[in-house]
């Protein structure tokens, strides 16, 4: 999987070298300065955490400097103790070195409602679960297709099924799908049956139309199959984002992802 497919909102203050202004600068103009910005080269990186506020950019920072930071509703780094969908220990942020280099992964902790990273694309394989609006869904590859056998009789020897008609909708199982996910199980299942598809709740542009959420842009999202027939879901520009369920995930830039209902900015300087 492409390790380039996080998508976020960085505050743009963040992104600028940092200055002394005591310090007078060269008055020769014509002269471009091609030194290197100061980083440090012998200690490890450090990062930087916001816990948001609610629909902001803004929020509360950390200063991550230690190879592990984990966040949770109670014995945590980072403790947010008024989200009840957030575990204990729920995720954790990590720092590892690896063929000489440094590098940071995010790991969610067997948590009971998973740990979710803002993409701006992602592969999706069978079961993977991702977040649109208010609702999760899981991508159905269909990989054995699997027209169900519910409510057949049974004749003859025992668990032998009688002889039937597939009904239309059983041969929707036969075809990839996106299926929505709610507290108690699987819900609506939407048929993939075009190599490229757009969602959104948009009526007339989308072909895959969620109008009952209203945290779904007028085109949120398209997933289609590339050149080797892999499907891959990518977002469009939307407000609220698309969201990938991870178990551990390598971060190769600014990353925000969610927990409960918590969204959390991870930045590295």
């Amino acid at each position: 999987m492409s390790q380039k497919q996080n998508e976020v909102k960085i505050d743009p203050t963040l992104q600028q070298p940092v200055v002394d202004p005591t310090i007078k600068q060269s008055v020769d103009s014509d002269v471009d300065d091609n030194a290197l910005l100061y980083r440090p080269i012998m200690r490890p990186p450090i990062a930087v955490v916001r816990i948001q506020y609610d629909g902001e950019v803004a929020g509360e920072t950390f200063t991550v400097r230690t190879e592990s930071f984990r966040f949770g509703r109670t014995s945590s780094d980072a403790v947010i103790t008024h989200d009840d969908q957030i575990s204990g220990e729920h995720c954790e942020l990590l720092r590892r070195r690896i063929n000489g280099r440094w590098k940071w992964f995010l790991k969610d902790l067997d948590s009971t409602n998973g740990t979710f990273i803002r993409v701006k694309s992602a592969r999706l394989e069978h079961n993977t679960q991702i977040a649109i609006g208010c609702f999760r869904y899981r991508f159905d590859a269909a990989p054995q297709g699997g027209i169900s056998n519910e409510g057949a009789q049974a004749s003859g020897e025992e668990g032998t099924k009688g002889w039937q008609i597939p009904k239309d909708s059983d041969f929707d199982q036969l075809l990839p799908g996106l299926v929505r996910q709610t507290p108690d199980g699987d819900a609506d299942r939407y048929v993939l049956d075009k190599a490229e598809q757009t969602l959104g709740s948009l009526g007339d542009k989308c072909d895959v139309v969620l109008t009952d959420d209203r945290m779904v842009s007028s085109i949120h999202a398209q997933i289609r199959q590339n050149d080797r027939q892999q499907w891959v879901i990518e977002d469009l520009g939307s407000l609220n984002g698309t969201w990938l369920a991870i178990d551990e995930r390598p971060l190769d830039g600014d990353t925000q992802f969610q927990i409960g209902e918590q969204r959390v900015l991870v930045k590295f300087p």
